[in-house]
C-alpha cells in the first residue's frame, strides 16, 4: 500500500509504530488511528486543515448545551455569555473549565444527580462550602471553586431571580507551609 503524502511512521522508546502528519516548518502531528482506516483518513483530512479531530461517536455535548433553565448549567452558560467581551479568553476558558467540573459533582444529591442538572435556587454557602472541600487535598484548586462561584453568583442581578444569593464569600483553604526553624 503506498503511504499518503506527508506520513511519517517513526518508533517510539518502546518500539511501537506511531504514524505522524508532517507539514515542512511545521511540528509533526500524530495519528492515532489505525493506518488505512476510514477513520484514519478523516483524522489526516483534519491534520492537513489544522483542526483538532474528534471521534463523531465521542464527541461530548457541553454541559451549559443540555441545560433546562434556571439549573446550574444554564447559569453557568448565561454567565459565560454575558462576561464573553468583558474577560480574556483564557480566563473565560479558565472559569468554563472550573465551573464544569463543579457541575459534575454529585456530593450535593442523595439521589447521586449531577449538580448541572439540579435548580440553581437552592444554593447556599453550606453547599459551596462542601464544594470546596471536594478538592481539600488541592487548596489553590478549592480556591479556584470558591472565586469562581463567588463570581457566578455576584453576576446573578436580583431582579432576575427572587432566588437568595449565597454570601459573597465562602471561607478560602489555607495551603499547609512548613513553619521555618529559625
Amino acid at each position: 500500500m503506498k503511504r499518503e503524502k506527508g506520513i511519517v511512521l517513526d518508533k517510539d522508546r518502546h518500539g511501537n509504530l506511531r504514524c505522524y502528519y508532517r507539514r515542512a516548518g511545521l511540528p509533526k502531528i500524530r495519528l492515532r488511528e489505525p493506518y488505512g482506516s476510514d477513520a484514519f483518513y478523516d483524522e489526516l483530512a483534519c491534520a492537513r486543515l489544522g483542526q483538532p479531530y474528534v471521534k463523531a461517536d465521542t464527541r461530548p455535548k457541553p454541559m451549559a448545551e443540555t441545560a433546562g433553565k434556571g439549573t446550574y448549567a444554564w447559569l453557568v452558560r448565561e454567565y459565560l455569555r454575558r462576561n464573553k467581551s468583558l474577560l480574556a479568553k483564557s480566563t473565560l476558558e479558565q472559569k468554563r473549565r472550573v465551573l464544569d467540573g463543579i457541575g459534575d459533582e454529585t456530593c450535593l444529591s442523595k439521589s447521586g444527580q449531577r449538580l448541572a442538572e439540579m435548580a440553581s435556587v437552592g444554593l447556599r454557602s453550606s453547599h459551596i462550602a462542601t464544594l470546596r472541600d471536594q478538592k481539600i487535598e488541592a487548596p489553590e484548586a478549592a480556591n479556584h471553586r470558591v472565586k469562581a462561584l463567588s463570581a457566578l453568583f455576584n453576576g446573578r442581578s436580583r431582579k432576575s431571580s427572587r432566588a437568595p444569593i449565597p454570601p459573597r464569600r465562602s471561607r478560602r483553604s489555607k495551603p499547609h507551609r512548613p513553619v521555618s526553624t529559625r
